[in-house]
């Protein structure tokens, strides 16, 4: 009885962390990327939509942004994958995770969350940058289930390509972790 209760639970437990993680997440069977869907929530690491914009010249990009050339698939999930490896330090990882410097902690949750849900991303496209900013699609895996495609924030500061906030707290929201960074 208790094994099944157990089962029970654990199922329970991944189905709330894949639905938690779907409300920044596509469907895995979708075909169009989901890092060109509108998205109405437009936080500040996220590239925008200049769609419905008026003609002009654009904004200057954010001062603590610098110009980087387009990082390659295998460089992104390189920066993924060390930045979950509980192996590297933290110290290390701070400067690979965007307002990491405002909560160190937040490094240590992410990887946290990743572990406790059993998540896995690997990316499989990048989009051209803009404005310091660039988002990749990636398969996510939970539990060693492919269950999504998820569009991965990544924004051009101090000479590198930074893991977005919005998706580091969106991961560690989802595992139902507490982070200051991730604090509006």
């Amino acid at each position: 009885m208790k094994h099944r209760t157990f089962r029970t639970v654990m199922a329970m437990v991944l189905s709330a962390a894949a639905a938690s993680l779907s409300a920044c997440i596509s469907n895995y069977k979708d075909t169009s990327s989901p890092c060109t869907t509108a998205n109405a929530d437009n936080r500040s690491d996220e590239p925008q939509d200049d769609s419905d914009k008026k003609a002009g010249p654009s904004p200057p990009p954010p001062s603590s942004s610098t110009v980087l050339a387009k990082p390659s698939v295998q460089q992104l999930n390189d920066r993924l994958t060390k930045a979950l490896d509980p192996n590297v330090p933290d110290a290390v990882k701070v400067g690979w995770i965007q307002a990491a410097e405002r909560d160190p902690h937040l490094v240590a949750n992410l990887v946290d969350a990743a572990k406790k849900q059993n998540a896995k991303f690997e990316v499989i496209d990048v989009q051209d940058p803009k404005d310091g900013k660039l988002k990749a699609d990636a398969k996510l895996t939970i539990g060693g289930s492919p269950v999504f495609i998820s569009c991965i924030s990544f924004v051009s500061e101090d000479d590198g390509w930074k893991i977005g906030r919005t998706f580091a707290c969106n991961v560690v929201k989802s595992a139902e972790i507490e982070s200051d960074a991730c604090q509006e």
